[in-house]
């Protein structure tokens, strides 16, 4: 292989063929330096490189005179590789102003179920009063009747009672003594007793009780000088 070297002004003859399999290159933080004036000549020439990465990091290249590369028509060939190159953007701090608008949404028509777990609920109720204003009025009660209810019943017995005779009310009795009725009685034309009917005695006690009644009838067969027969 021809070479040839100097320090000022030299050229680098060289023929050559790289056959360079799969690889990688990292190179790190460098710089290349030229101390004078050169030149590079290279002849037809090819690098097959297989697949290779290429790792550069932070270098740069350095050349303290004008040179140049010169060298006849060839090709690189690069078979699958890639280049990794650690970089990164930095966005200052702003902002995204958006006027008067609206969204539309349209929602079709469905459901939702809820399924709620038996649970309890407590209910604290302070002591409270509750007023009603209930306006005069009447109560109007038809004419009607009730079945009695027979049998023996036990509880507090009755304190007075209302005494009809004939349907006329002769009173409230809270205790009932011997009564004179002859006055309630019905009468017919003249005043007298009507005869040849019934007499009606009642008795409302004011309360469940058991009662003891004794009726004495006492008829005028004839009456002579003022003494009764």
């Amino acid at each position: 292989m021809p070479n040839s070297e100097g320090y000022s002004g030299h050229v680098h003859s060289m023929k050559h063929t790289h056959s360079i399999t799969r690889h990688y290159h990292d190179v790190r933080k460098h710089a290349h330096e030229a101390p004078a004036a050169h030149g590079h000549s290279l002849s037809a020439h090819t690098h097959p490189p297989g697949a290779h990465t290429h790792d550069i990091k932070d270098h740069k290249h350095l050349s303290s005179e004008k040179h140049k590369h010169s060298g006849p028509s060839h090709s690189h060939g690069l078979n699958n590789h890639q280049h990794d190159y650690d970089h990164s953007h930095q966005i200052a701090e702003h902002w995204h102003t958006l006027g008067g608008h609206a969204h539309t949404v349209k929602t079709t028509a469905h459901s939702h179920a809820v399924t709620i777990d038996g649970h309890d609920h407590q209910v604290l109720i302070t002591g409270h009063n509750h007023s009603f204003l209930v306006p005069a009025h009447d109560h109007t009660i038809q004419n009607h009747t009730h079945d009695i209810i027979y049998g023996i019943h036990q509880g507090e017995s009755a304190s007075s009672c209302t005494v009809y005779v004939d349907g006329t009310n002769i009173g409230n009795f809270s205790t009932l003594k011997s009564q004179d009725i002859t006055s309630a009685l019905s009468k017919a034309y003249g005043g007298r007793i009507t005869r040849d009917a019934y007499h009606t005695i009642t008795i409302y006690p004011n309360s469940l009780s058991r009662i003891v009644a004794d009726v004495f009838v006492i008829g005028i067969v004839a009456r002579v000088d003022d003494a009764i027969y």
